[in-house]
Parts: structure tokens; sequence; C-alpha cells
């Protein structure tokens, strides 16, 4: 049985790109109406199985977790979707 603060932990997808030669968050997208998962950085098709893993070990990969902005938003901050409004 999960704790509270295990059920709560954040964990990220990731795997070998070969096209960036490096781990990389996966994303999934739908090609042909299948789950297709995809290097977050190229769009290629990752082979490796995934494996998930906590922010401390996102950061040690390169990428850097910030908490999301005040005031609503998607947390891309450039004001170009309907979500944020336009700086």
């Amino acid at each position: 049985m999960l704790t509270r603060s295990e059920s709560f932990s954040p964990s990220f997808p990731v795997a070998y790109c070969a096209s960036c030669t490096r781990e990389v968050i996966a994303c999934v997208v739908l090609v042909d109406g299948r789950e297709v998962r995809q290097c977050a950085h190229c769009d290629r098709p990752l082979q490796d199985d995934l494996r998930w893993v906590g922010a401390e070990a996102v950061a040690d990969l390169g990428y850097e977790i910030r908490p999301a902005p005040r005031g609503g938003g998607c947390g891309c901050s450039s004001g170009g979707c309907a979500t944020c409004p336009r700086q």
C-alpha cells in the first residue's frame, strides 16, 4: 500500500534516445490511433523500455523542475496560447 507521500511523488517517463545519444523525457503521442513514445527533443520514436524516475533523477539528466507560475496559465510563459494573456 502506498503512503500519502509516495502516492503524490512526481515521476517522469525517461528512455534512451539513439538520435540524441542520451536519456530523455518521453512524450506519448497518438499515431494512427496507437500510442507512440517519442523523444521530447527530436520527436523520434524511442525503442528502449521506459523507466519512471523522480524529480531528482530528472534533474541529473539536465532537466529543471520549477513551480508553476502564479496566476494560472499553461506554464510556457510565451503568451502565445489561449491560456495565457499576451504580455
